[in-house]
């Protein structure tokens, strides 16, 4: 018994020993002082496109050549979490990063999911960058909609801290555009819905390229309103304490207007100084689900904190536009939804400019 309890301890610690090292091999090692400051060295470059900071870290003989980040351009790694890891094919440790790259200017936000192997090689007892092999990156692109918590809340802070608030606006909430917004297929939040027809309140034809975009949806509760200055129409007072009673929306709107003009004057309004006012499209209230023909028209464009005819002045001049004159602009402001209670899910509904009336219409999604 006296030999065989030291090699049943022997064959436990082998079998330990290989079943630790095969765990480490899948979930990572830890890192060492000197891996860390590789990995912060290689964000650090990688931000820059200067790889002057990594290459004091590199392997002799070897270098690591980064591309320029263009002018105009922000690149930001976020929440970068490395391990180190062991390739059996290389013989070689490597950093393992997970990291979120956000690359922007003032007309593009791309946001990617990032994996990032950073070869190590070691002399002596110190361990180096190894760039014989780039390093790999694998990135995964997604759209500001896929974040969550803190994730959403850093890259917000980071594009509103950085950029003036109607370009942050956007970037942030300006999806891929989506070229209708029917009853029966309506913009989902965060959707651009593009229109390109052109009329006018007063007759006038007018081109340009438009997008508008419900951002986000909050509910209102009686305090909010008063907070907020709103004022109730008589309808909407009578409305209390029946089946019909009203949920409040504040609805968060971007409207985008590239190179809008007129390019015929009405027969009325045929002066060189002519304004056509109500250009923007015009909320008509709500209709629903349930039943196309129900809706309910109020709503408030102002009146209130950030309302969308406020920010709409600030930006331009309360949607005046002057004749033989182009203007484009992106705008973001509020509006308040009243919607009927007991009749279910609601779409807002938007008269939509077309080439001789405000015939059509937008629906948008408001859950």
């Amino acid at each position: 018994m006296k030999k065989t309890i030291p090699v049943l301890l022997l064959l436990i610690i082998l079998v330990l020993t290989s079943s630790s090292e095969d765990v480490s091999a899948a979930v990572g090692l830890p890192m060492t002082a000197s891996e860390t400051t590789i990995a912060k060295a290689y964000i650090k470059a990688y931000e820059s496109g200067k790889s002057s900071g990594i290459n004091k870290y590199a392997y002799t003989g070897t270098k690591l050549t980064l591309a320029a980040v263009p002018k105009g351009t922000s690149v930001k790694v976020f929440f970068p979490t490395y391990c180190k890891k062991y390739d059996p094919e290389s013989k070689m440790n490597y950093i393992f990063m997970n990291c979120m790259i956000v690359t922007s200017n003032e007309t593009k936000l791309t946001i990617s999911k990032a994996i990032i192997e950073i070869n190590l090689k070691t002399k002596g007892k110190k361990t180096y960058a190894y760039f014989k092999k780039k390093p790999k990156v694998t990135m995964t692109e997604i759209s500001v909609g896929d974040l969550s918590g803190s994730h959403l809340t850093s890259v917000k802070t980071y594009i509103t801290d950085k950029y003036a608030a109607d370009i942050a606006s956007k970037l942030l909430y300006v999806k891929p555009k989506k070229l209708t917004a029917t009853y029966e297929s309506p913009a989902e939040i965060g959707d651009a819905c593009t229109y390109g027809k052109s009329f006018s309140g007063k007759g006038d034809k007018l081109s340009g390229k438009f997008s508008f975009t419900v951002n986000s949806v909050t509910k209102l509760t009686e305090a909010d309103l008063k907070k907020m200055g709103y004022v109730k129409s008589k309808d909407e007072v009578d409305r209390v304490g029946t089946e019909g009673y009203l949920d409040y929306k504040l609805v968060n709107v971007t409207w985008n207007v590239k190179d809008a003009k007129i390019v015929e004057l009405s027969n009325v309004n045929k002066t060189g100084n002519a304004y056509v006012r109500d250009i923007m499209p015009k909320v008509t209230g709500t209709a629903y689900k349930r039943e196309s023909v129900a809706q309910y028209g109020a709503f408030a464009l102002d009146g209130f904190t950030d309302s969308f005819q406020s920010k709409m002045a600030d930006k331009f001049k309360s949607s005046e536009l002057k004749a033989n004159s182009t203007v484009s602009f992106t705008m973001t402001g509020n509006i308040v939804l009243p919607v009927v209670h007991s009749i279910g899910e609601a779409y807002m509904r938007i008269a939509q400019p077309g080439n001789d009336s405000w015939a059509e219409f937008m629906y948008m999604k408001l859950q």
